[in-house]
Parts: structure tokens; C-alpha cells; sequence
């Protein structure tokens, strides 16, 4: 991404809109909006310019067609405090963003700062620090901004078209580049500390930049950063939540009349609480459920509805005795803490040779609270008549009806399996990057040409730890507790029966909660401290094997290291080549690249030390297993959690051109006609040949309006985890096979070394309008539609079963059926290239800057900023199946048809006043539900947010500067919306869309900085 500094202009940007809107808006923009670069004068005098081209290619003068955000390093602090993740997550071109509050999976992320343009995924937006690739900071290849120093950040740009010819093979969506200001002369530092109006979230950052001259020729750079924040898992204070959740409609299970399903509050679990409840239809104990104190009483059903298979169905409006969600204690906030240094050292050998150093290392670190074990429906518990905790008349009632053995719902709380339970991830990232900068005055025909040359080497090591998760091998014997022959204690039934392996095991009692011990507890929910474990190191998904074993100690429940490193080399060269053409000089940038990935995950888990997919909880046949369904098939000991060893890497080497051609100048209509082409070609060890090309037409009409218009065939190849991973899970589906009857069995939800690179295609077209008649304004706008063939993606165990039946030799491959009964034992939902994918839209900018005299003093200015996005598209085709709409879901996904942030900046000499409004639109909660059939109100309700920062700045004596500055983030309090339906015993407890919504409340931050 070249730029060129000549008077400064406020940048552009460019965003979506719905199909009925796309003709009007175009028309409109042309007309009378539209504008992604603008230049003004402030009431100062002449600002220096930075115009962004889009392009490798410097072309002073000229732009680009591709569009093109900037924002600068003041707008981005202004716009959100403390992390840089959650300021440009206000960028309406960007759609779920993996930050600290919205980690994504766990395994996968430690709270860290994902970008994810048009919300294609966070894989298809490429991120770079000063226009090189960033170091993968995770095991799906993301990088995490938040490792950055945001210190030394002159402005963040972001193409938003297809960008893969110019930047690399995974720029789909586009590419976000982090321009450092690497010229920093002086000290900048800070500290500030702030929490939430409820008095919780407390949280504080720091920050200190140096640079200076060594000597004449060489420069040098430092940074270092720390951020904390505690976490908050209450809803104290916070009166949205009121356990919202779906029911059946009892007239609809009466006449079938009516929308099937109502949202309502204070909704419970039909089927579990957290002393347990006996499901054994047909019996005189069945829904039976144990208070606190071990004592039955009947599950009390509430009078909407009687009958439902989700996790929460019934209402407590009018009583209820299922468990309600906020028992839970989810985690609003984790607690969190990232840090980074960073140096940068330049010299100048001569006046056209610059060779530099650069380190680069950051930490991020996030705790989560973890649910205690969820054992209901295909997960539910057997306990059996012998059980030695049961009370007496319950095994009485057992006797007289011949039965053996009953389920058991339950699910963990704080008194008991939820105790102590969290999840633990620290993520440690070191970059090192040597290179040179070269400049040729004339060489022939080639005429101010620069040669860039640069190697860099990045390692990331993940290792997530799960503290308290329950051990699902220990649980199914302890919680088989019989009375010994013997002596007449309680013992595990296990230990009699194998008391080599199970001869430690400790009973536990469920009936009722908080009524096990802490000895019981301690036995299913940790490993021996210390305890020495001694594994082969087998990946099984590639064959790879060390032929050695790794021995070590381990004081966690799990503990999974992940190591990704990269090494990158690159070679480009832009300048002139031919001058004498009559519309102006004709540019090229070219060059070649090498990159190398390589991701290595190791389990460390007594209990699956090979992460062998024939791996069970239990080792001994003979132990009856007290856990059914799918729950018994993982083949991870820990509940909820199912990461497999692997390790794999891939090369590629790139070679790449772009062309910039003046067509035409200084003719009627025509101040100004470029056109632009690029290409690539990569070449994937396991992926191939894959080509890349773009071209771009700019048309400058006048002074005041231009046209462009781009378009683009990008690629992208699969990461290392959509190669390789393996991630053991358990799922229900309905199988044709037995009439449609529902199975549970295990699901690996794994990688395929053989998926091919996924294709797409972009166009862009847009306009820019900066008229004579209003100094200081621009406005912009710009269609853009991506569509992706072969699209990476995974079907869904029930979509391989339905398939298979239907004739689909290929996924019958991905199923293992029983060869006696038939019955399904285990799905591969492996990735396929099996989709279409689509996002279409339009981007708006409009910006304003104007002198102003309004109270004296002569230093007045006015700054007003508007982005906009309309989503008019976000599709998924898969093969055999109709498109499957998701623009304007909010429930679940983050994908409202409309968004906006504005912004208006005012200053007057030693004071700003900094306001922001940002609106998302509402939105559907199931795009496949209808309001008033299969749910009585199939809306979300959109939310307005007003943030608000003042500062004070005063000069010193010394020639420097001191700010005192406070922020308050959703200053007007504004709730969440209900997304209720999606409720359950999961993380998305809070019944609210946290990766769209502010589910903490308002919140203000203080602080002072210091420069000199």
C-alpha cells in the first residue's frame, strides 16, 4: 500500500447497501456524495496531504481504483479507549471481529484482536505492519493486532475490495494495513485506568514511545505497552437480563394454531437443575428431582409449556423448577492482559541505501469462567439401582418395577462441579525482520525506481490451559458409587472391579447440590499434582510420527501447546518505465516472495495422551459406563474439550506485478483516465498453482468528481488448521437409514489435507465527489459484490448422513457404521470445498472540515466524519441445498443490513471535545423463522450507542506537551438487545449478541499523556 505525502486529506471509505437501494445510491452519489479523499484548510493553514492509492505503486499525483479507508492514529484512540481491537471494530466495514469480550474459540484464541472485513471471516482478511505479512498469532493463522505497537501507529488503512494480486493469496475480503510512524522523534507516554458505572470491569493501560537520532545516519524506535482488565461475570445492576429464552406455544401443542414458539423471561430448563432430575419414563420416579439437601420432591412444569427438546423451554412466569440461567455466571468480560515491546533501528549507508532491524514481541493472556459439566439429554448420567447415595425409597420404587438403572439431568454448579472451573490461554508472539530500502535515481528507461527487500521470522506459542474441567472417565466411575461386600463403605464400583486403574477413585454423590465431597470433586475434576506422564508423539491426522515419547509434569486438567512459526522473504521494486507517454509516466511494481508455516499442537491429557480417535474414557470393558450417548464416545477425557495433536506445514513462493497506465488527460470530460492492472502467481505445497489478477479503472472527470471502478479474481489457499485439525465433538442427528430416527455418536470435525484453494471474484464500482461550492467536504461512495466458488467449508454431520443416504458416495467415506448393527458410530465433518459464497453492498463516507470563530481565540476548528455500510448480501449456497440468506440476522451471527459510526471533533486551542454516535440496525433472529408462525416476534431490536471524549492539552515550558483526557463508552446506557432463543448452558448464556452488542453498560476511562 503506497502512499504519498503532500497536503493532507482526511481519507475515505466505502460501505454496503441493500439491492433496492443500489441504483438510487449510486445515482445519489454521483450526483451530489461521495468521497473517500479530501483536502482543506484548517483555520491553521495548509495541512500536509496523505492521499492512499491502494497500490504497490508510488504514482505522485495519481490514485488508484481501489477503495481505500484511512483512519489516523488520534481518530482511532478517540474512538475507543484501551485496546486497538475494539477501536476499529466501530469501522462499519468490519463484521464480528474476534477482541478480548468476543474471543471465539477458545483453543484458538487468547482474547485477541481478529479483523474480519464484510464479515467473511477473520481467514480471508489479510493483515499487515507497514505492508509486510504479519506473524500468525493462532493455529487458524490469524493475526492479532493487539500485539502492535499502537504507540508508534501513524493510521490504519483498509482496502475493501478484493486485494489478493496486489497483497497476497488470502486477501478475499481485503487487506488492513498498519502504518507505523517511523520518523518518531521525541517521548510519548501515558497511563490510564477506568471501570464500569457498576464498578466493576476495572481496567488500566500504559504506554511508552521513544525515538531518536543516534547519530546522522542512524534512527531508532522503542515501544513497550501493557493493558489489564478484571473480569465480570455478574448481572448485577444490568436489568436487561432476565433470562430470556424460547418456549412451545400451548396452543400450538393444543391446535396447531399460532406461531409454535414464544420468546419470553425468566425462563428455565425443562429437563435439568442443578440437584439433578430422574428421567425415567413410565415410572413412578420419573421427573422426580433432588432439592439441595438430597431430599425429592416433583419437577414442577410451569404452565406455558409442558413439552419441549431445547435446553431452555419453559417458563417460570407462573412457577417452575428448572434451572434458570443465571445460575451460571457467565462471563460478561474475561479477565484479560496483553503487552508488547517493539524497536526499530534504521541506517542510512548513503543517500539512496536504508537498512533497518525491527523486533517485535507480544503477549496476550485470558481467563475465562467455565461451565461445570452439562450431562442432559444424549449426555445425561445412568445411575444404577445399587447406587449407595440413592435414597432408599427410590431404589424401593426401582425393585418393585424390575428396572436396574434410570438417566439422570444434571448440570454442574458453583457449589459443586463448577467450582473452580475456568479456561486459561496465554499467547507469546516474537517477529524479527531485517531488510533494505533502495533507491535508483534512473537506470535506463526505469526512472525513480525503489527496491524493498525484507526477511522476517515470527513464532507464536499458544498454551491453553483448562483448569477444572471435568474428567468424564473419573466421573462415569465415581458417580457409580456401590457399598463394599467387605466393609460396608462406599466405594466406586470401578475399584472392585479394576483396581489397577481405577483404584484411587474417589464416590461421588450428585443427588442434590453441593452435596459431594471435596475429596470426590477433587478426583473428577483434576489430575494428581505433578503427575509424570509419558506419551508417544503421534499426530494422527497426518501419519506423523517422532518415533520418540515426550515425557512431562502437569499440575492442569488439560493443557494444549500449540507452537506456529513463519518465515518470509520478499523482493519488490516499483517505479517508472516509460515517461513519454502523453497522459503521463507509466508505473510498475513487481517482485517475488517466499513464505514457510508451520503449526505443531500437542495435548497433554493423561487420560488421551496419542489423541487416538479409538480412545475412550473408559479402559475397561467390564466397567459399566455411567455416562451415555455421545458424551462416552469423546475421545477427550475433559468435557468440552477435544483438540488433537498434530503437525503440518506448507510453502509457497509468489511472484507478483502491477501496472498503472495513464490512458488519457486533459481531454473533454476527462481531467484524468488511469488504468491499472496486477497479477500473481503462488505456488501451494498441498494447494498447487493458483492465480491472481485485478484491474482497475480511475476517471477523473474534473475537479470535483471521479469514477472508479475495480475488478479482481482472489484466492485463497487452507490454513493449517483446516488441513489438519481434528476436534473431537459429540451431535445428534436423524438417520433415513433407521427411518429417521435420532442417534448420537461422535463427530470429528476435522481438517483435509486434500482441500483445494477456495476462488472468488470482486467488483467494485464507486464515485468521489469534492465540489468547488463547499470547501472542506467529500463524500464517497462505493458498490461492491465478492463471490467465492469452492468456498471452504464444512456440511454438518446431519447434511453427510442425508447426502450418503441419497447417493452421495463421497460422504458415505466420512461416516464408520457398526458392522453388526449398522448404527453410526462416528462422522467426519471434515472441510470440503462445498459452498458459494456471497456478500454484496455499498460503503458511504462523508467528510467535513471547516475553520471556525464561533467563541474567539482563533484556533476553532470542526471535524465531521459519517461511514455507513448497507449489507445487502451474505450468502451461503452449499451444493444440492437453496442460497441461505444471513445479511440482517443479529441474532446470532453479526450481520445487520445496516450500520453506521459518525463522529464530530471540536477544538478550540488547548481543548477537544470528541462525540461519536453509532447505530446497528435491527435485525432478524433466525433468518429462517417467520414472525407469527414459527415464532410469535423474529425481531431484534437495534441499538444506538453514544460515546463522548474530552481532553485538555497545555505546552511546557520544555518545549513538549501534557494531555489530560476522559472517555465515556455508551455514555447513555444503552442495553442490549434480547436475542432470545439461543440461549443455553454455553457461553452465550447472556442471551444477547456480545460480539455485536455492549453487554457491559456504560463505562468511562481517564488519563494523562506526556509528550516532549
Amino acid at each position: 500500500m503506497t502512499t504519498i505525502h503532500k497536503t493532507r486529506k482526511s481519507t475515505h471509505s466505502h460501505q454496503h447497501s441493500r439491492r433496492h437501494f443500489l441504483v438510487s445510491a449510486l445515482a445519489a452519489a454521483i450526483a451530489a456524495s461521495t468521497g473517500a479523499v479530501h483536502a482543506q484548510e484548517a483555520a491553521s493553514g495548509p495541512l500536509e496531504e496523505i492521499a492512499v492509492t491502494g497500490s504497490r505503486i508510488r504514482a505522485p499525483g495519481l490514485t488508484a481504483p481501489t477503495p481505500v479507508t484511512s483512519v489516523g492514529a488520534a481518530e482511532l484512540g478517540n474512538m475507543a479507549p484501551g485496546n486497538l481491537i475494539e477501536s476499529i471494530s466501530q469501522l462499519p466495514q468490519f463484521f464480528n471481529n474476534t477482541t478480548q469480550n468476543n474471543p471465539g474459540n477458545f483453543f484458538q484464541s487468547s482474547g485477541s484482536g481478529g479483523l474480519n472485513i464484510r464479515g467473511m471471516g477473520v481467514n480471508r482478511t489479510l493483515v499487515l505492519l507497514d505492508g509486510r505479512r504479519s506473524t500468525p498469532t493462532n493455529r487458524v493463522g490469524v493475526s492479532d493486532i493487539n500485539i502492535f505497537p499502537e504507540a508508534l501507529v501513524e493510521r490504519l488503512e483498509v482496502v475493501t475490495g478484493g486485494a489478493s494480486a496486489s497483497y497476497g493469496t488470502d486477501a478475499v475480503a481485503g487487506v488492513a494495513n498498519f502504518i507505523l510512524n517511523k520518523d518518531f522523534d521525541g517521548v510519548d507516554t501515558h497511563v490510564q485506568g477506568g471501570s464500569t458505572t457498576r464498578g466493576d470491569n476495572e481496567n488500566w493501560e500504559a504506554s511508552f514511545a521513544f525515538g531518536t537520532d543516534v547519530t546522522d545516519r542512524l534512527h531508532m524506535l522503542f515501544s513497550t505497552e501493557f493493558f489489564q482488565q478484571n473480569r465480570v461475570f455478574t448481572f448485577d445492576d444490568r436489568n436487561w437480563f432476565q433470562s430470556f429464552g424460547t418456549v412451545t406455544n400451548p396452543q400450538f401443542l393444543a391446535t396447531g394454531q399460532g406461531p409454535r414458539d414464544l420468546i419470553l423471561p425468566n425462563v428455565v430448563s425443562s429437563r435439568t437443575t442443578l440437584g439433578g432430575v430422574i428421567d425415567a419414563p413410565g415410572s413412578a420416579i420419573n421427573r422426580l428431582q433432588f432439592n439441595s439437601d438430597g431430599t425429592l420432591t416433583p419437577f414442577v412444569n410451569s404452565d406455558v409449556a409442558a413439552v419441549n427438546t431445547g435446553t431452555f423451554s419453559q417458563s417460570i412466569t407462573n412457577g417452575g423448577s428448572g434451572t434458570l440461567n443465571s445460575n451460571l455466571r457467565p462471563t460478561l468480560a474475561p479477565e484479560a492482559e496483553r503487552g508488547n515491546a517493539f524497536t526499530y533501528w534504521d541506517y542510512d549507508v548513503s543517500d539512496n541505501l536504508n537498512v533497518y532491524v525491527q523486533g517485535l514481541w507480544g503477549k496476550n493472556q485470558s481467563t475465562s469462567t467455565n461451565l461445570g459439566g452439562v450431562f442432559q439429554g444424549a449426555n445425561r448420567l445412568v445411575i444404577f439401582k445399587e447406587n449407595a447415595f440413592l435414597p432408599e425409597s427410590v431404589r424401593q420404587t426401582m425393585e418393585a418395577e424390575g428396572r436396574d438403572s434410570f438417566t439422570f439431568n444434571r448440570i454442574g454448579g458453583p457449589d459443586d462441579l463448577a467450582a473452580t472451573a475456568f479456561t486459561k490461554t496465554e499467547s507469546n508472539t516474537f517477529s524479527g525482520t531485517v531488510g533494505f530500502d533502495l533507491t535508483i535515481d534512473q537506470a535506463g528507461f526505469f526512472q525513480d525506481w525503489q527496491v524493498h527487500s525484507y526477511y522476517q521470522a515470527g513464532r507464536n506459542k499458544q498454551r491453553g490451559r483448562q483448569q477444572g474441567g471435568i474428567r468424564l472417565d473419573r466421573l462415569s466411575a465415581a458417580s457409580d458409587a456401590v457399598s463394599d461386600p467387605a466393609t460396608g463403605s462406599i466405594v466406586c464400583r470401578a475399584a472392585l472391579i479394576d483396581p489397577e486403574n481405577f483404584g484411587n477413585c474417589v464416590p461421588i454423590n450428585l443427588f442434590g447440590a453441593g452435596n459431594a465431597s471435596q475429596e470426590a470433586l477433587d478426583y473428577v475434576i483434576d489430575f494428581e499434582p505433578g503427575q509424570t506422564i509419558t506419551t508417544p508423539l503421534f499426530f494422527s491426522d497426518t501419519g506423523f510420527d517422532l518415533g520418540r515419547e515426550l515425557t512431562y509434569e502437569t499440575q492442569e486438567a488439560k493443557l494444549i501447546k500449540t507452537n506456529t512459526t513463519e518465515h518470509l522473504f520478499e523482493l519488490s521494486a516499483d517505479g517508472q518505465v516509460y515517461e513519454g507517454w502523453g497522459a503521463g509516466p507509466i508505473s510498475l511494481a513487481t517482485g517475488v516472495s517466499w513464505r514457510r508455516e508451520q503449526l505443531t499442537t500437542i495435548v497433554l491429557d493423561p487420560t488421551n495422551p496419542s489423541a487416538d480417535p479409538s480412545n475412550r474414557p473408559v479402559s475397561n470393558p467390564s466397567v459399566r459406563p455411567a455416562i451415555v450417548g455421545s458424551a462416552a464416545l469423546l475421545r477427550s477425557a475433559v468435557m468440552f474439550s477435544n483438540v488433537p495433536n498434530l503437525k503440518g506445514s506448507f510453502e509457497v513462493k509468489e511472484a507478483f506485478g502491477e501496472l498503472l497506465v495513464p490512458v488519457l488527460s486533459d481531454a473533454p470530460f476527462v481531467q484524468q483516465l488511469n488504468l491499472s492492472l496486477a497479477g500473481r502467481f503462488a505456488d501451494y505445497t498441498g494447494s498447487g498453482t493458483i492465480w491472481a489478477w485485478k484491474f482497475g479503472g480511475d476517471w477523473q472527470i474534473n475537479d470535483e468528481l471521479r469514477l472508479r471502478t475495480t475488478g479482481s479474481h482472489d484466492v485463497r489457499a487452507a490454513t493449517l488448521a483446516e488441513r489438519l485439525d481434528s476436534l473431537g465433538s459429540s451431535g445428534s442427528f436423524t438417520d433415513p437409514e433407521f427411518n429417521n430416527s435420532q442417534f448420537d455418536a461422535t463427530v470429528i470435525i476435522g481438517g483435509n489435507a486434500n482441500v483445494a484453494p477456495e476462488e472468488a471474484d470482486t467488483v467494485t464500482v464507486g464515485a468521489v465527489y469534492q465540489p468547488a461550492w463547499l470547501s472542506g467536504f467529500s463524500a464517497t461512495v462505493d458498490y461492491y459484490r465478492i463471490h467465492i466458488s469452492g468456498a471452504i467449508g464444512q456440511l454438518g454431520q446431519q447434511r453427510i448422513v442425508d447426502d450418503c443416504f441419497a447417493g452421495a458416495q463421497n460422504l458415505c467415506d466420512l461416516i464408520d457404521r457398526d458392522p453388526v448393527t449398522n448404527r453410526v458410530q462416528l462422522i467426519r465433518n471434515v472441510f470440503l470445498n462445498i459452498a458459494e459464497t456471497q456478500a454484496e453492498g455499498i460503503d458511504l463516507e462523508f467528510n467535513y472540515n471547516a475553520s471556525l470563530d464561533l467563541f474567539g481565540g482563533g484556533a476553532e476548528s470542526l471535524n465531521w466524519r459519517f461511514l455507513g455500510t448497507w449489507l445487502n448480501e451474505n450468502s451461503i449456497t452449499n451444493p444440492g441445498a437453496p442460497k441461505v440468506e444471513q445479511a440482517g440476522e443479529t441474532g446470532v451471527l453479526s450481520l445487520p443490513e445496516f450500520k453506521f459510526t459518525t463522529n464530530i471533533t471540536y477544538n478550540n486551542g488547548p481543548v477537544s471535545v470528541f462525540l461519536q454516535e453509532r447505530w446497528i440496525d435491527q435485525g432478524l433472529l433466525d433468518g429462517d423463522e417467520t414472525t407469527g408462525v414459527e415464532i410469535d416476534n423474529n425481531r431484534v431490536r437495534g441499538a444506538f450507542y453514544t460515546d463522548l471524549r474530552a481532553s485538555y492539552t497545555s505546552e511546557t515550558s520544555s518545549g513538549g506537551s501534557w494531555e489530560v483526557y476522559g472517555t465515556v463508552t455508551n455514555l447513555l446506557d444503552e442495553n442490549p438487545p434480547v436475542t432470545a432463543g439461543f440461549s443455553g448452558f454455553t457461553a452465550s448464556s447472556i442471551q444477547t449478541n456480545q460480539g455485536l452488542f455492549d453487554v457491559l453498560g456504560r463505562r468511562f476511562v481517564a488519563g494523562v499523556r506526556l509528550r516532549y
